[in-house]
């Protein structure tokens, strides 16, 4: 009984290693919203990702729709 709690607990700190492994591993090769923005082909207007054939009026429609969305709650922006 003792050696099968034993292995256990040797899984669940094992496992525990791997996900702060992975964890740790996410932050150091995360990248910021205007890298990600860059990476998908957009332009960073500041505060939204737009795609490089969105009109003046199209990215100016999509900034207040975002701001509106964040005061709301609906969305959380970086």
């Amino acid at each position: 009984m003792k050696q099968i709690i034993k292995e256990i607990f040797i899984l669940a700190i094992f496992s525990l290693v791997i996900i702060l492994a992975t964890v740790l591993a996410s932050k150091a090769f995360a990248t910021t919203p205007q890298e990600t923005c860059e990476i998908k082909g957009g332009v960073w207007t500041g505060e939204y990702c737009a795609p490089r054939d969105m009109t003046d009026d199209e990215i100016v429609y999509a900034q207040e729709y975002t701001k509106h969305a964040e005061m709301k709650g609906l969305l959380y922006v970086d």
